[in-house]
């Protein structure tokens, strides 16, 4: 709902760092998603996993943000982000390839993986675990997070109605990608003429240049379901602190009106309430 979903990751971002007891900009943890050589979506994308910051169906239900917490493939059960990504029999028939398979068998350690959880918990693991990988061993954990992707795009385009592919046109886009991610890791090595296991440190720098002071900043969108439509509004400060969040709900069947009206909502929120501010930014 709220772009993308990036209100949602927000709000469990800031859950899961008081709990985990990591702060949000701790980044150079996760360095090793950098040499997975797979495009900046799917790097973003595997980090939201691994901070468990994707809005899955069952997550949004317990909070009344959306209708139903079945799977959108008719799954008789909660669509979770372990059933969505694994236990889902729409995904399983894309992690039964041979290529997948064998990178499932090298990140899990040859050990049966039985559930989703289990396989998430042995891919985080591996990319956390102590030490540079070699090009062969991060190779396989860019096959599973390319495939992880696919997975989740697929998903996303059948929960919203939008044309999904079946699992040989999926397989055959994740088979690309990989051929993608391996080119990469070929031109890399051979720039640096050494093995990938030599590669230099990756230490993640954080680039983010605030706006001016007292400036305000507005995150909002809009949803339409089948009989019912709904904004959502994040009003921020300069320094990107929550000030207020708002939904509301309507009865409409209009996108584009609806996205409109979440910006007036939202510039109606900030005229009552943050009048004194100097300028407004909508994101």
């Amino acid at each position: 709902m709220i772009n993308n979903g990036k209100l949602y990751a927000h709000l469990i971002l800031r859950a899961r760092s008081l709990e985990l007891g990591r702060p949000l900009n701790d980044c150079n943890q996760y360095k090793w998603i950098w040499k997975l050589k797979v495009a900046p979506k799917v790097r973003v994308f595997i980090w939201r996993i691994i901070w468990k910051s994707l809005p899955s169906a069952a997550w949004l239900a317990r909070r009344d943000l959306a209708d139903s917490y079945i799977c959108p493939w008719g799954c008789p059960v909660a669509k979770t982000l372990c059933h969505a990504l694994w236990d889902c029999p729409h995904a399983q028939e894309v992690w039964d390839t041979w290529h997948a398979r064998t990178a499932i068998a090298v990140v899990s350690g040859d050990v049966c993986v039985s559930s989703g959880e289990s396989f998430l918990q042995s891919f985080c693991g591996y990319g956390e675990a102590a030490g540079r990988r070699c090009s062969g061993d991060m190779m396989h954990m860019a096959t599973i997070a390319i495939t992880l992707y696919n997975i989740w795009v697929n998903r996303c385009a059948r929960k919203h109605n939008e044309p999904t592919m079946s699992s040989a046109l999926l397989i055959r886009k994740v088979r690309l990608d990989v051929s993608i991610a391996a080119k990469r890791h070929n031109e890399y090595a051979s720039k640096l003429n050494e093995n990938f296991s030599n590669s230099p440190e990756l230490t993640v720098a954080l680039h983010w240049v605030p706006s001016p002071a007292k400036w305000i900043l507005i995150n909002c969108d809009a949803a339409v379901g089948n009989d019912i439509a709904g904004v959502g509004i994040v009003i921020r400060d300069h320094l990107g602190k929550p000030l207020r969040i708002v939904g509301k709900r309507f009865i409409s069947h209009a996108c584009e009106a609806m996205d409109t009206l979440a910006i007036l909502e939202a510039l109606n929120v900030v005229k009552q309430s943050f009048s004194e501010s100097p300028a407004v930014e909508i994101q």
